[in-house]
């Protein structure tokens, strides 16, 4: 066997450096990867815990304010309270729902648009039950004509009826918040 010139360790060494080169960029690019899965996993998980605090906060401010009155009527009655509610209320869903998709349980991503979706359902109608109360109130401070009895009665089977409605939101509503915010305990507990 000839001796190696240094032709030859030139050779073996540039063959041996880009071996390591090879393996130190698919370790980095690993590396990378796996970095890159932990950030997507925290932000998928600081998404689920704003969702969480989002309807937390909603549902207190609700539960507080609006919810008693609402529960605590009688067949028959109206609910004449002006709600003064906003879809912009649920700011954070409003902006951030592009995320619900990368949420790994789709029982728990089901949950979240439902429960949003009813929350929007239940603002959309206490806004239109504001309308009829002021519809309402205008008619009986305003309306003189011989008709006004009828209409008037016209417009308080309108209220009571959709008051009814109202109830029967409110309590969808509350069966899919408590659903969620369960499912969604779970979740973080699990990630």
């Amino acid at each position: 066997m000839a001796a190696m010139t240094v032709s030859d360790w030139s050779g073996i060494v540039q063959g041996v450096g880009s071996i390591v080169a090879v393996i130190a960029a698919v370790g980095i690019y690993g590396q990378q990867y796996n970095d890159k899965k932990a950030e997507e996993r925290e932000e998928i998980k600081a998404f689920v815990q704003a969702v969480r605090d989002e309807i937390r906060s909603l549902w207190s401010l609700y539960d507080r304010q609006v919810g008693p009155a609402l529960r605590g009527l009688k067949d028959g009655e109206a609910f004449r309270y002006f709600y003064p509610v906003s879809a912009d209320a649920l700011t954070f869903y409003n902006n951030a729902a592009s995320h619900v998709g990368k949420v790994n349980d789709a029982e728990l991503r089901r949950l979240i648009v439902e429960t949003y979706a009813i929350a929007k359902g239940i603002i959309s109608s206490f806004q239109m039950n504001n309308h009829l109360l002021t519809d309402y109130e205008n008619l009986l401070t305003h309306y003189q004509q011989a008709d006004r009895g009828t209409v008037l009665e016209s417009r308080e089977v309108g209220l009571v009826q959709y008051t009814i409605e109202l109830k029967r939101q409110g309590d969808v509503l509350d069966g899919s918040v408590a659903a969620l915010l369960s499912k969604i305990d779970g979740w973080l507990e699990r990630n």
